[in-house]
């Protein structure tokens, strides 16, 4: 059941809208949004990066598109302005989608909060361009082609709804946020020569 929102948060969802990208880069440090969004600084590819896009391409030209299959596809939500460009959905018999998606690092001991909560955003709009379907579970493949399985909640939206308001407030109000609590994100980010944790 969708939520109703604010008057205010109306007018920012219209004015401002997001990606599920947008979520994992708030996860990972909430001050990416301000560099990316605010000063409109360009992110820089590093080498990991350009690897990745290589890697993911060649994932992507593998899969064998279907009825049951859909690779590589742009989706949005009105309503919550957000989109994204999913790797691969299943479409399962049971009215359930199992969400795919790649990653160029390392096979994690768990996974990071920011995959996690940017599997969350694409379930929402997965859910919203298929009524009547869920997205029960997700899978996150690694180079190692070793994958992750991951259980999904049902009440979505009540997770990203929030994050999506946070964005867009920095955004707003061009609010820089003390950086991650994590040095060890510093120490690769492209961002790291602006920001200096100052």
């Amino acid at each position: 059941m969708p939520q109703l929102q604010s008057k205010q948060e109306k007018i920012l969802t219209k004015q401002y809208p997001l990606t599920a990208r947008d979520v994992n880069d708030y996860a990972y440090c909430p001050r990416i949004p301000y560099w990316l969004k605010v000063r409109k600084i360009r992110q820089p590819k590093s080498i990991k990066m350009r690897y990745g896009e290589q890697y993911h391409a060649k994932y992507l030209r593998r899969a064998k598109p279907s009825s049951e299959t859909l690779v590589n596809i742009y989706m949005k939500h009105k309503m919550l302005n957000i989109s994204t460009i999913i790797d691969l959905i299943e479409l399962n018999e049971n009215n359930l989608i199992y969400l795919h998606e790649v990653k160029f690092t390392k096979l994690p001991p768990k996974i990071p909060i920011n995959h996690y909560l940017q599997l969350i955003a694409q379930s929402v709009v997965i859910e919203n361009n298929f009524e009547g379907k869920k997205v029960s579970k997700a899978f996150i493949t690694y180079p190692s082609n070793n994958y992750i399985e991951i259980p999904l909640p049902i009440s979505k939206e009540k997770i990203i709804r929030p994050i999506l308001k946070s964005i867009r407030e920095i955004i707003h109000l061009e609010i820089l946020y003390p950086p991650t609590s994590n040095y060890n994100k510093c120490l690769d980010c492209e961002f790291y020569k602006y920001c200096r944790r100052a």
